[in-house]
């Protein structure tokens, strides 16, 4: 059964706002079983338009790629080579070639709708291989439709900063076009400052630490996608609870920013305890003079209302959101902003890609081995 997404096209965003989110029903349609897939720990996922699944293998240097019907194959090896890698972290698909970056080499990969290697370049003025001479550097987040680069802008603390770096709030992150050379092409949007994390400092060094359950910001710039989607949270506190989901595509145009309102969840005594068990974990083995200047903040009083957010190629949405109960439920917005539904999702499964009629991701057995699945 196709998941029913009819509603958006006869209701209005007036009447879906209205009435709760209609539930979408969902039908697995391929298992890679965790055996069969042999995957070790899985956190980059991309999809290409002919359907072939290609994960992130990390300790293995190397990709694995499978069809649209199954069977699997590799991409790439250990090495320094071409096609090789060192550190395969973000992959994803334009059209029908496949991208993969590599920060250790510096460099990224393309491969061809076979999959196999076409060419490499290196990332342009790159913090990595120790530079940390230049006045401007980027770190390349993906690959965008015409061969520019989405990366973040970082600038050395001496440097005069460019025209179009101009109005950045002290810790905000600016993300840029650029071109495969280096030259600036576009800003494409500033993230702001994290202010769930506090820092610092001490005699010898600083530190920073998160307020527990404070909502930071999310953002799927780092995903590899063609756009990016963020969640901010507006209002976390009393009956006025609401957060806000803005999506910038490649040439960073806003298609849609909309705030959304939301029952705030209680954490839980449970959720707190662990949190101090890691804190004390992390005093245990942090020097005297840092231990008396870490700051102790006071917790927020709910979890943050979404765990992540993933944006489709299709420029749909899907917000994982905050429940106490089994599984992970998605709210999914279409391209526009409008809610089409809610979807529940396994636990024992990790959404890692969709779009609307299909997601894709990896299922986990009791031994802790990964397959892929996907469901239409």
């Amino acid at each position: 059964m196709r998941v029913a997404l009819l509603v958006a096209a006869v209701l209005s965003p007036i009447a879906l706002a209205a009435q709760a989110p209609k539930t979408l029903t969902i039908t697995r349609d391929l298992l890679i079983s965790p055996e069969e897939a042999d995957l070790a720990s899985v956190q980059y996922m991309a999809v290409s338009p002919r359907g072939q699944i290609v994960v992130r293998q990390r300790n293995q240097k190397l990709l694995k790629a499978f069809g649209p019907n199954g069977g699997g194959s590799t991409i790439g090896r250990g090495g320094g080579g071409p096609g090789e890698f060192q550190n395969p972290t973000r992959i994803g698909f334009v059209g029908d070639s496949l991208w993969a970056l590599d920060p250790s080499l510096s460099r990224v990969s393309i491969f061809g709708p076979d999959l196999k290697y076409v060419r490499g370049f290196p990332e342009p003025l790159s913090l990595g291989m120790g530079r940390n001479d230049l006045p401007i550097a980027y770190s390349t987040q993906a690959v965008l439709p015409g061969g520019d680069l989405r990366a973040v802008a970082s600038f050395r603390p001496t440097s005069p900063r460019p025209s179009w770096a101009a109005g950045l709030d002290s810790g905000a992150t600016l993300i840029v076009r650029i071109a495969p050379s280096g030259e600036f092409k576009k800003r494409l949007l500033a993230r702001p400052l994290d202010k769930c994390i506090v820092e610092y400092r001490y005699a010898k060094g600083s530190g920073t630490t998160g307020i527990p359950f404070c909502p930071s910001p999310l953002s799927t710039d780092w995903d590899g996608g063609t756009g990016v989607a963020s969640v901010d949270v507006e209002v976390s506190e009393g009956k006025a609870a609401r957060y806000r989901v803005t999506v910038v595509d490649d040439q960073g145009v806003t298609r849609f920013s909309r705030s959304i309102g939301y029952v705030p969840v209680p954490a839980t005594k449970g959720a707190a305890d662990s949190l101090a068990a890691i804190r004390a974990m992390i005093i245990k083995d942090s020097p005297p003079d840092a231990v008396a200047a870490m700051p102790n903040p006071k917790p927020y009083p709910n979890f943050p209302p979404i765990r992540r957010v993933i944006l489709g190629r299709d420029y749909s949405v899907w917000l994982e959101e905050r429940i106490l109960g089994p599984g992970h439920r998605w709210l999914v917005l279409d391209p526009k902003g409008v809610t089409v539904g809610v979807v529940t999702v396994p636990s024992e499964i990790t959404l890692r890609a969709a779009e609307f009629g299909t997601i894709w991701g990896t299922i986990t057995d009791a031994d802790d081995l990964q397959g892929v699945v996907r469901y239409r």
